[in-house]
């Protein structure tokens, strides 16, 4: 009885000891996987993470150069208009040149009132 006894506990402690491997063992593989799943899960997060920042990235691009072609047509724009003043000015001065050289009086100041009037 004692044998059985021993036996028993021989037995007990073994299959014990077989649970616990086995268990530590599915803790460890469970452990792998969960690690390969979370591993995955940030593969995957950090590949939404870099696509959401390349499309931030075109779309931030894009703006920049549509900015970059509204203000250089704004500035073409102020080019023309600014040459239009030239030529404007230019042509005033001719005109006032030209009166400068008027003799009659009455002339002058007629084409005097027409020059600043433009």
């Amino acid at each position: 009885m004692v044998l059985c006894t021993y036996r028993a506990l021989k037995v007990h402690a073994i299959v014990s000891r077989v649970i616990r491997w086995y268990t530590g063992s599915v803790f460890f593989t469970r452990g792998q996987v969960n690690a390969s799943r979370q591993e995955a899960k940030l593969m995957e997060e950090c590949d939404l993470l870099i696509e959401i920042i390349q499309q931030r990235r075109q779309i931030i691009g894009t703006k920049i150069k549509e900015g970059k072609v509204m203000r250089l047509r704004k500035l073409a724009q102020q080019i023309a208009n600014c040459k239009q003043c030239i030529e404007r000015s230019a042509s005033l001065i001719s005109q006032a040149e030209h009166s400068l050289k008027e003799n009659d009086h009455a002339r002058f100041l007629q084409t005097a009132k027409n020059i600043t009037e433009r």
